[in-house]
């Protein structure tokens, strides 16, 4: 009896592992699955609202639809058609030099001074100090600036009573003053804040390796150069892509100091094609000025592309040239999420 009652209840057990195992099997993967669930929503709400949007729009962009007929394939037209009018492509080189400047001197600046600050006492208090413009309105600051640089403004009078009478002009009004004027607003307003991110890099780098650095005779400009700036990249490449596609994606600072049409960026371009419907305006000035009668007019009317489909492809050509920055500095971007999060 002993024997049988071993072998049954070897039986048993042998009957229940596998039952046992597929159940462990079967709760993994349905944990597996139910991660992805989570995830499901915000997914959709992606891809509904972003890239099936994008994608449709990038499609549009190469053909002739006017929205009630089947769209019709065209190629390279309408891009062709955008580049044909002289004020895109020049908004286009006011978008690139305005991301230049802005790169150049508020995030320049904004990391000569992290490790300036860096080095001295009291730091909260420049901290402070620095960070103070960024917290007034762009409307509030260009009404400062506005003020100091008119023509009878802070800056001509300063000018003029330390007898440099020939130095004053209208700032605003006289390029390229107006847009250095713009660069040196925005750079007192910005500078602040990339100072506090590059600090939050700053801080993180050890201070042996400086110590060290300097014990075997590394100037302040060698510690710069081979250790700061090195580690320093994961901050850096944060701090300047934020600032390239903010700039980028500006219309709204460029908007309140220029009044030149010649100097418009690429998105106050954009906007005026979009919201006041400039491109048809185009459109007819060109069909009014063009030669012979109203029968040719309307010819050339018909091989126009519509102005929704040339509209498609502007908003490609605004939106792609920024998102293909990003996977150049993607590493680096990542690395100084991850530390901005763990020091702030």
């Amino acid at each position: 009896m002993g024997v049988f009652a071993k072998e049954s209840v070897i039986l048993e057990v042998d009957a229940v592992i596998p039952r046992h195992r597929s159940d462990v099997g079967r709760h993994k993967v349905w944990r597996q699955a139910e991660a992805y669930l989570y995830m499901l929503p915000a997914v959709l709400v992606v891809i509904i609202f972003l890239l099936y949007p994008a994608a449709y729009t990038f499609y549009v962009s190469f053909t002739d639809w006017d929205g009630l007929t089947a769209p019709e394939f065209i190629g390279l037209q309408n891009y062709l058609q955008m580049f044909k009018e002289p004020v895109f492509g020049t908004s286009v080189v006011n978008t690139i030099i305005w991301v230049v400047a802005t790169l150049l001197f508020p995030v320049g600046l904004g990391l000569l001074l992290a490790v300036f600050v860096n080095r001295i006492p009291l730091q909260e208090f420049f901290k402070a100090v620095f960070y103070l413009p960024y917290a007034i309105s762009a409307t509030s600051i260009a009404v400062i600036w506005t003020y100091m640089l008119a023509p009878t403004g802070v800056v001509n009078e300063l000018l003029k009573t330390i007898g440099l009478d020939a130095l004053a002009k209208p700032w605003l009004q006289m390029p390229p003053w107006n847009t250095i004027s713009m660069l040196v607003a925005f750079t007192w307003q910005t500078t602040g804040t990339n100072m506090i991110l590059f600090l939050v890099g700053l801080q993180s780098i050890p201070t042996d390796l400086v110590e060290a650095a300097k014990l075997d005779g590394a100037t302040d400009m060698g510690v710069f150069w081979r250790i700061i700036l090195p580690l320093s990249k994961p901050v850096l490449a944060t701090v300047a892509l934020w600032s390239a596609v903010g700039h980028w994606n500006a219309y709204f600072d460029v908007l309140i100091y220029i009044t030149d049409r010649a100097k418009y960026t690429l998105q106050i371009i954009l906007r005026r094609v979009l919201l006041e419907s400039e491109l048809d305006a185009m459109n007819m000035a060109q069909l009014a000025s063009g030669q012979g009668g109203q029968v040719e007019a309307l010819d050339r009317a018909r091989e126009m592309p519509t102005s929704e489909t040339v509209k498609a492809a502007l908003l490609i050509v605004t939106t792609v040239p920024i998102l293909m920055v990003y996977p150049f500095v993607q590493r680096y971007f990542v690395k100084g999420i991850l530390l901005g999060s763990i020091k702030g």
